[in-house]
């Protein structure tokens, strides 16, 4: 048999005094146990090599000792047994159980924590529970049986109830948020009880409190932990993240933004994910969370190239979070300030910088700003695209960055929607950036293009003319218009042939989309799920028609052209909108001219479809042209 180490015969020797003492109600209790104490922290708890000799019956009936010294030492001794994993198993294995003895104790004592020595025993109970529950689901199933949630959470209450001005509250609001996380953090089952219980209310007021300077920083840190998990129990943010809780959160930034990268962390994850509530947005940008951010970039911006994964990670946090509260309208507005705003010229400065990252954050910060249209015109006006196009065409290729083309796609369209700043855009040279990356960007970055050229062709002929004759464009956007692994890059590609046809209005842009197979895309939107794009193909189909029939004419027949104007009016003639209506008809009228395809309209029933248009009131007028269409078809 293995001697007992010197410790262990120390402990026991400390052990039976204090059974002496006991008996004999010494005043040498609390010395002995403090003895036992010093002998544990001293060697710690793994030099024993058996636990079971530290909580022992003695130690245990002490807890119900009417001096609160000895009281709280005893809860110190536990508290360092269970730093062991042998301890906690021991402590969680007592008979009678302990974990029930000591919520009792706790409630008892917290009940009115003015009472001297009773914030000292709180406070090492809670440390005891705290160690018992750490990685042991039986430590914690012990104290959650014990009703110790519950306990725990009233505690918590009176302990904020007393600020920071009390000696030793800043240390119980410490220990108590440990225990919580040691008690909740792997039970998932109880975190919606903890919300119903107004957990999380607690804990942003603990945060209000030990925000303020870094001696919260372990309580701040552990808080926001409990707060990750427990906010993602609540179905909507903003019954959870008010104006004040996001007024803290801004403030744990400020303070821990340099000692911290753990917290930062929590709170930036935190707020990315629950960010999606307006209100939120509208919070976070009052009490300046952007101009935070920027000047935490910006300070640490020398050293990011050359930062660690965890610095890489913050720095994408927080610049995605600038993105995604500028997609607040009231939040973007109000960071816009009139193009005065210090965030909107920070991100202009980021567009310039030579950071892909940044650049990346400053022209999606800078497309969010340009929502509206005053906004539009005002960078327009400043000459903000510019600085988009130069970019652009130093980031045109294959090889460059996806996330810096697609941004600064979507930031160019959405200048260009008002009509005001169309020719400035155009006369800045933007399609000959643009209309090289169609032969090299990457299906995403394709949908954003083919939608930014269209914005741009909007009503500008010149622009639509000068697309409309680049075969090798034409040849790609009927390339891109049967691209079935993307939906978007499919429509955007038709519905630029459309519009290019549509602006022009010009006979040798016509026969070019002829010529470069073009007009099987523009027949196939006949079919579309979209009623505006079936009347963009109607309109653009009656233009091809009306300026080349001849050399349009088989190109129509082989894309079935007259079963599908059919199909559209047998489904949708009497309940499409007149004007739709009207460029069908129009279509008819220039189709029913050519000999083969006024055929292909006879077979294809279209005579039974303008039959039907007798239902509807509201087209009196066109009687006589439907008439004239169908008396055309019977004689064909």
């Amino acid at each position: 048999m293995t001697a007992p180490s010197a410790v262990a015969l120390a402990l026991q020797t400390k052990i039976d005094d204090l059974k002496v003492a006991i008996e004999n109600k010494s005043e040498n209790v609390l010395r002995i146990v403090e003895d036992i104490l010093s002998v544990i922290k001293e060697n710690g708890i793994e030099s024993v090599p058996d636990v079971s000799i530290v909580p022992c019956v003695e130690l245990v009936l002490l807890l119900r000792w009417t001096s609160n010294d000895v009281v709280a030492s005893v809860a110190n001794v536990l508290a360092e047994v269970a730093k062991s994993a042998a301890g906690r198993e021991r402590l969680a294995t007592l008979q009678p159980p302990i974990a029930q003895q000591l919520v009792n104790l706790l409630q008892q004592k917290s009940s009115d924590l003015s009472v001297s020595g009773n914030l000292a025993v709180v406070t090492q109970v809670c440390r005891a529970l705290g160690n018992m529950c750490y990685e042991s689901e039986l430590g914690q199933a012990c104290v959650l049986d014990a009703e110790g949630l519950e306990v725990l959470l009233s505690v918590l209450e009176r302990a904020i109830i007393l600020g920071n001005d009390v000696p030793g509250a800043r240390t119980l609001r410490s220990v108590i948020i440990g225990f919580l996380l040691n008690l909740t953090i792997s039970q998932p089952d109880k975190h919606q009880k903890l919300v119903s219980l107004g957990g999380i209310g607690l804990l942003c007021k603990v945060l209000e409190l030990d925000c303020q300077t870094e001696d919260g920083c372990n309580t701040t840190n552990h808080t926001m932990v409990i707060l990750g998990y427990l906010i993602d129990q609540v179905s909507s943010s903003e019954t959870v993240l008010t104006e004040k809780v996001c007024q803290t959160l801004v403030q744990v930034l400020v303070t821990f933004s340099a000692s911290s990268a753990e917290i930062c962390e929590s709170v930036l994850e935190l707020l990315q994910n629950h960010a999606e509530d307006d209100g939120v947005k509208q919070s976070l940008a009052q009490h300046g969370l952007c101009q935070l951010l920027i000047g935490l970039v910006e300070k640490h911006r020398p050293l990011i190239e050359e930062a660690d994964d965890e610095t890489r990670h913050l720095f994408k946090l927080a610049t995605d979070l600038i993105v995604i509260i500028l997609n607040e309208d009231t939040s973007m507005a109000m960071l816009y300030g009139d193009g005065k705003g210090e965030v909107y010229k920070n991100m202009l400065q980021w567009v310039k910088t030579d950071n892909t990252d940044l650049q990346t954050t400053g022209v999606l910060a800078l497309g969010n700003f340009a929502r509206c249209d005053p906004h539009c015109m005002k960078m327009v006006e400043s000459g903000v695209h510019e600085h988009f196009l130069l970019l652009l065409k130093k980031h045109n290729g294959q090889e460059d960055d996806i996330r810096l083309q697609h941004a600064l796609l979507s930031a160019l369209r959405n200048l260009a929607i008002p009509t005001i700043n169309k020719p400035v855009i155009l006369k800045a040279g933007a399609l000959d950036v643009l209309t090289p990356m169609i032969n090299i960007c990457t299906l995403t970055v394709a949908f954003k293009l083919l939608a930014t050229l269209r914005m741009l062709v909007d009503g500008q002929d010149q622009a639509a003319e000068e697309l409309g004759q680049n075969s090798q464009l034409l040849r790609k956007l009927v390339e891109y218009s049967a691209a079935d692994c993307h939906a978007g890059v499919q429509a955007e590609a038709s519905r630029l042939l459309a519009w290019i046809i549509k602006n022009s209005r010009s006979k040798d842009v016509g026969a070019a989309v002829v010529q470069c197979s073009a007009l099987s895309p523009l027949v196939s939107m006949l079919c579309s799920e979209h009623a505006v794009m079936r009347n963009e193909a109607l309109l653009a189909l009656t233009l091809v028609s009306s300026t080349n029939l001849p050399i349009a004419e088989q190109s129509l027949a082989d894309s079935k052209v007259c079963a599908k104007v059919a199909d559209l009016l047998t489904q949708h003639g009497t309940s499409m909108e007149k004007p739709m209506l009207c460029n069908a008809l129009a279509l008819l009228g220039e189709l029913v001219l050519s000999d083969t395809l006024a055929k292909d309209l006879a077979q294809s029933g279209v005579h039974e479809s303008l039959t039907g248009l007798a239902t509807r009131k509201d087209i009196s007028d066109l009687d006589e042209l439907v008439s004239k269409l169908s008396t055309a078809l019977k004689t064909s």
